[in-house]
Formats: C-alpha cells, structure tokens, sequence
C-alpha cells in the first residue's frame, strides 16, 4: 500500500488532501494541497468519514476424508 502510492490516492477521495497537479496513476509525481478536512484532521488526529461497507466473500470449508 505504502510502495505504490496509494495511500495517496486515498487520503485525495477521503477528501484530506486535493491534487493540485499530476494524476493518480502517478501519485509520487503529483503535488497535494490539504483540505480544511485535512487541516482539522492533521490538527487534531480525528475526522469524520462515513463507514463503507465491505463485500465478505464466503469461505469454502474444507471436506475431509471419512475413514
């Protein structure tokens, strides 16, 4: 996550930071601005953000051989 950037890309559509320049398939080459979002987040350690749920894909159970 940290090696290709897209941490990055992460805080830009959590709305923290703006991309002033460059593109998300780049995100080491673009520049970044802070929000008012990310300016009270970088103050004060917390921000609000909505939960977004996750697809929890089911696992198959492993059969085992009946003696």
């Amino acid at each position: 996550m940290t090696k290709d950037g897209t941490f990055l890309t992460t805080l830009v559509d959590e709305g923290l930071l703006t991309r002033a320049t460059g593109t998300a398939d780049a995100p080491f080459d673009a520049t970044y601005s802070l929000t008012e979002k990310g300016e009270h987040a970088a103050e004060y350690g917390e921000y609000e953000f909505q939960i977004k749920p996750r697809v929890v894909e089911p696992v198959a159970k492993k059969r085992t051989a009946k003696k």
